[in-house]
């Protein structure tokens, strides 16, 4: 007769914080976690800034992380966390399924990342395969990188560093130095290093170029700057 299966108990659920700018997000992704019964305690936080104090008040298990977002981006907040606690367990959420996206969270120390158009299924296995100290890629996203690699294309944004992308990012949605120096809480000098360093690395003479070769790679679309 075989054995009935092991409940978790509170010492041994995963503690989850839930970090999106999107209260509807938060929602369905806490409504979804709360139904495993391996899940314990969840908490939530509307932007990077946010997430990361809730992670050094709470340490979580697991930090499910959305990277646009306004204060702090995910990218600047994953980088923070795994700055305090190298061993933290981190899946990057996200509207973008293009690779660059993909390396940079990696690179910035995520565990995971799974593309919001999922299904809720698989962000629920992506949960846990982080809790347990693995690693996890979206079916299709894997599937991609696979092909790019095999392919030997390069995309030309996957050599910055995750704070050059960020910044990058932001000025080829329209922000200007200032701007992004107040959002990110850093030096504008700060700021105008890393673009000239990006534009470099990039082989581009200006921010026009730039951002056409954004656009060209799917890095941003044509739009408003998000708030």
């Amino acid at each position: 007769m075989s054995a009935a299966p092991r409940v978790a108990t509170g010492a041994d659920r995963v503690r989850v914080l839930l970090v999106d700018d999107h209260a509807v997000v938060r929602v369905g992704f806490r409504s979804l976690l709360a139904q495993q019964s391996w899940c314990g305690d969840i908490d939530e936080a509307a932007n990077g800034e946010l997430g990361y104090q809730r992670f050094r008040d709470m340490a979580p298990d697991v930090v499910v992380m959305d990277l646009t977002m306004p204060r702090m981006s995910g990218l600047t907040a994953i980088q923070r966390i795994m700055a305090v606690a190298p061993g933290a367990r981190i899946l990057a959420v996200s509207v973008h399924d293009e690779t660059v996206f993909v390396m940079q969270a990696l690179k910035a120390g995520a565990a995971g990342y799974v593309s919001k158009g999922s299904a809720p299924e698989e962000l629920v296995d992506a949960v846990r395969a982080v809790s347990r100290g693995q690693s996890y890629i979206s079916a299709g996203i894997a599937q991609r990188i696979a092909i790019t690699s095999l392919r030997g294309a390069e995309d030309p944004f996957a050599q910055l560093s995750p704070r050059e992308f960020e910044i990058v990012t932001l000025a080829a949605r329209g922000a200007d130095p200032r701007d992004i120096a107040q959002r990110l809480s850093i030096n504008y000098k700060t700021v105008v290093n890393y673009l000239t360093q990006a534009k470099r690395k990039l082989m581009v003479a200006n921010a026009t170029e730039m951002t056409r070769l954004a656009i060209r790679h799917g890095i941003v679309e044509v739009g408003p700057v998000e708030d």
